[in-house]
């Protein structure tokens, strides 16, 4: 094999390696974390998440909660009956008055935490839930 054709292949075998690596990486990333679930109130107030554990339930969830915008025109209290206590971590989402630590966040890099954000109106009903990421 001449050098202009061996050269080629080189560069045609890094290509392929180089794109092979990377739908892997992509694979691994929508493979990693929970399975998606539906929204269970029991489980999700079974399952806090404490620093340490791998249980990632509440994530698994969550999804769906925001999706189904079960929340939305719920008091306070009603959302506490249903999620249980919220975090009391003062430093994150000041803008926001309910959050609940989830875990880890989702995907291949797990270095921050995932957060559903709740806002209340003037007379404590929920106008806004979202997920967040610290």
């Amino acid at each position: 094999m001449n050098r202009k054709k061996l050269s080629r292949w080189i560069l045609g075998l890094l290509i392929f390696a180089f794109f092979l690596l990377l739908g892997l990486a992509y694979l691994a990333v929508k493979m990693s974390g929970p399975t998606p679930r539906d929204f269970d109130a029991i489980t999700w107030r079974s399952h806090p998440f404490h620093l340490g554990l791998r249980d990632e339930t509440r994530l698994s969830m969550v999804d769906d909660l925001v999706q189904s915008r079960i929340l939305i025109g719920k008091t306070k209290d009603e959302v506490q009956a249903v999620l249980g206590e919220p975090s009391d971590e003062p430093e994150y989402f000041r803008d926001w008055d309910m959050k609940y630590l989830l875990g880890p966040e989702r995907g291949f890099f797990r270095i921050d935490s995932e957060w559903l954000l709740i806002k209340l109106t003037d007379h404590n009903v929920v106008r806004e839930v979202q997920i967040g990421r610290d």
